[in-house]
């Protein structure tokens, strides 16, 4: 059974009763506590270009840690990054706004005098960066 226990502005704290005993922090000793709080995202601006920049910066080192820890070459890295830049240059914003018109239109478009190879190597850095976004 929950309980509330409490009500300040925004911030509810309830506490879970089982089995006759508290589980809490706190009174009655360690345990489990449950709060429900209002969301963030009302509260926060928008990033600025600055932020999105940083973010997407951050977000392509981390992709490149996960090849790296999954023991891909510095090679087949290298390839992948340069792919998505190519990628990133023509959509000119995040990868992750990429819709599959765009993806549709770059490499039926631009990519279609392209080796078959190169279409290939491109459109799998690219699935895999997506794959590496959704997990």
């Amino acid at each position: 059974m929950l309980v509330c226990d409490g009500f300040s502005g925004f911030l509810k704290v309830y506490r879970v009763y089982r089995w006759s005993s508290w589980i809490s922090e706190g009174k009655g000793g360690p345990g489990l506590s449950l709060a429900v709080v209002r969301d963030l995202r009302e509260a926060r601006v928008p990033a600025g270009p600055d932020e999105l920049a940083a973010f997407e910066t951050d977000v392509l080192a981390g992709f490149v840690l996960a090849r790296a820890a999954a023991g891909l070459s510095d090679s087949t890295i290298r390839s992948d990054v340069a792919h998505l830049e190519q990628l990133r240059a023509w959509f000119g914003g995040p990868l992750w706004d990429m819709e599959p018109a765009d993806a549709d239109a770059y490499f039926g478009r631009v990519l279609r005098d392209a080796a078959k190879g190169t279409r290939l190597a491109r459109s799998q850095a690219l699935k895999t960066y997506f794959l590496f976004l959704r997990y």
